[in-house]
């Protein structure tokens, strides 16, 4: 550039301007070019110091990412969990229903066995009583016609003996009908006087000729 310069000032001829003036701009490209350089170097240094700035900031954002990623694919898990439990609770819930509802169905109709039974022997027992008391009536009006008639001592005894059991079988028939009523909580107590003397004699005369001697 110096020996360009000397030239210019000894010769001033159109080409050496000419010349001078293209060495110019071929100087200002250069610097030009050499600026741009410059600042894409700068720009780039400053773009890597602030990469390696972010590096740590990145990893601990892609580190807390994959901990969330992780943490809600377990919650997600314990959540599939939960819900295959509460199948498996609402099954058996189900079950439980199911059993219940056929055990109370079979309560119900044990119940309605037991009542008609209940009452099938109730209405038996009435039946049975009132047939067996028609003809106990009229042995006892007929033991009572022959206790009006001439009869001997010993005739007489025995008679009094078949009345006795003519009665204890009426008093028999009365305890199975108050047995029904028993059953059925329509029994009623009642007050009736005694003379223990005369049932303990009723009951010897009842089974004294059985026992030994």
């Amino acid at each position: 550039i110096g020996d360009l310069d000397a030239i210019v000032a000894v010769d001033d001829s159109p080409a050496i301007q000419a010349l001078y003036r293209l060495h110019e701009l071929e100087n200002e490209k250069y610097l030009s070019q050499k600026e741009r350089l410059e600042a894409s170097i700068n720009d780039a240094e400053k773009r890597l110091h602030m990469g390696e700035m972010l590096s740590p900031i990145i990893f601990l954002v892609a580190a807390f990412m994959i901990f969330q990623f992780f943490r809600l694919n377990r919650a997600h898990e314990k959540v599939s969990l939960a819900e295959k439990m509460m199948q498996n609770y609402s099954s058996r819930l189900e079950e439980q229903a199911f059993d219940l509802q056929k055990y109370v169905h079979n309560e119900q109709q044990a119940r309605v066995k037991a009542e008609t039974a209940e009452r099938t022997k109730s209405e038996f027992l009435a039946s049975m009583s009132h047939e067996i008391r028609t003809p106990l009536a009229g042995i006892a009006g007929l033991i009572d016609m022959m206790l009006e008639g001439k009869l001997n001592a010993e005739q007489k005894d025995k008679t009094l003996k078949i009345r006795s059991l003519a009665n204890s079988l009426h008093m028999l028939l009365n305890d199975i009908l108050d047995l029904s009523k028993l059953e059925a909580g329509k029994v009623v107590l009642e007050e009736v006087a005694f003379d223990p003397a005369e049932l303990v004699n009723d009951v010897t005369h009842l089974f004294y000729q059985t026992c030994p001697t």
